[in-house]
C-alpha cells in the first residue's frame, strides 16, 4: 500500500516536474522549429526570388512565354530557373524545412500561375525523364488545396486566362 512519507511525495513532486519540464522543452522546439521554417521560407522568398538575378530569368521566362509558350528549347535553355526555384521549394516543403502557411501566403501567387503556364513544358521535359519537376507539380497541388480550403471557389477558367496574361505582362515588366 501506497505510504505518504516524505520521500514518496519528493520522488513524485520530482517525476512530475521532470514530464512539466520536459512537456515545456517539446512545446519550445516545436515553436523553435515553425519560427525557423517561417523565417528561411521568407529569406528564399526576398533573397533568391526576388532577387535581381531571379527577376531577370523571371522577365525572360515571361518574354518566352508571351512570345511562344510551346518553345520549349528556349525556356530549356535561357529561363529555367524559375522552375528550378520551384522544384527546390517544392522538396522542402514536402521534407517540411519550410512553412506550408508561409509559402502559401509568400509564393502562392507565382507558383499558381508559373504551374498553369509552364504545365506543357514540364510534360516536354519528362518525355526523357519521368522525375523532372515532379516536386514542383506537388508544390502546386498542395496549394492548389490550400487554395480550395481557403477560398471556397470554384474554379472558373476564362478568369484564369485572364489572370495569366496579366500575370506574364506584370512579369514583363518587372525591370521597367
Amino acid at each position: 500500500m501506497f505510504a505518504f512519507s516524505y520521500e514518496n511525495i519528493l520522488t513524485t513532486t520530482g517525476v512530475v516536474a521532470t514530464v512539466i519540464t520536459l512537456i515545456l522543452i517539446y512545446q519550445q522546439i516545436k515553436i523553435s522549429k515553425r519560427i525557423s521554417a517561417a523565417e528561411f521560407t521568407l529569406r528564399l522568398c526576398y533573397d533568391i526570388f526576388h532577387s535581381r538575378y531571379m527577376i531577370k530569368n523571371r522577365v525572360r521566362l515571361a518574354e518566352i512565354l508571351i512570345e511562344n509558350p510551346r518553345d520549349f528549347i528556349k525556356i530549356d535553355c535561357e529561363a529555367r530557373e524559375p522552375l528550378d526555384f520551384f522544384e527546390d521549394v517544392g522538396l522542402l516543403l514536402r521534407l517540411n524545412i519550410l512553412d506550408e502557411y508561409v509559402v502559401w501566403c509568400s509564393l502562392g501567387y507565382w507558383i499558381m500561375n508559373y504551374w498553369r503556364l509552364t504545365e506543357e513544358y514540364v510534360k516536354w521535359t519528362r518525355e526523357n525523364d519521368l522525375s523532372f519537376f515532379t516536386h514542383f507539380e506537388e508544390l502546386y497541388k498542395r496549394m492548389l488545396r490550400f487554395k480550395s480550403q481557403k477560398r471556397h471557389r470554384k474554379e472558373d477558367t476564362e478568369r484564369e486566362k485572364r489572370e495569366m496574361e496579366l500575370f506574364l505582362i506584370s512579369e514583363k515588366s518587372l525591370f521597367k
